[in-house]
């Protein structure tokens, strides 16, 4: 995936929302620093999927249930209160502020 750029910003996202997922009251084991490397080749592939040579947020957003998903463990009053791995991964996006937008499409040198 060397092919397609991921910026500082985005980078600094994806490890933010891993850092919340460690932080977060229903799970007793959040995401790795392995799982934010998947979260970067996974939204990389989206990206290259979709016809662009960069990652833009919402292709993390859209990756990060299926690459989080199982690499999660919720703690057991969670799962006792009903808390399922879609409402943390949901939680998670909106506790993690979106990088700034910059003007203007595509990779910037020094990003």
């Amino acid at each position: 995936m060397a092919a397609v750029h991921v910026s500082a910003a985005a980078r600094g996202y994806i490890l933010d929302l891993v850092a919340v997922s460690r932080a977060h009251p229903a799970v007793s084991v959040g995401a790795s620093p392995r799982a934010a490397l998947s979260l970067v080749r996974a939204a990389s592939a989206l990206a290259l999927a979709s016809g662009r040579h960069f990652a833009v947020p919402s292709d993390i957003q859209q990756v990060l249930g299926p690459v989080l998903g199982h690499r999660l463990l919720l703690n057991s009053g969670s799962e006792a209160s009903g808390t399922g791995i879609d409402e943390v991964i949901g939680d998670l996006i909106h506790q993690v502020r979106l990088p700034e937008r910059r003007t203007g499409a595509g990779p910037r040198s020094g990003d």
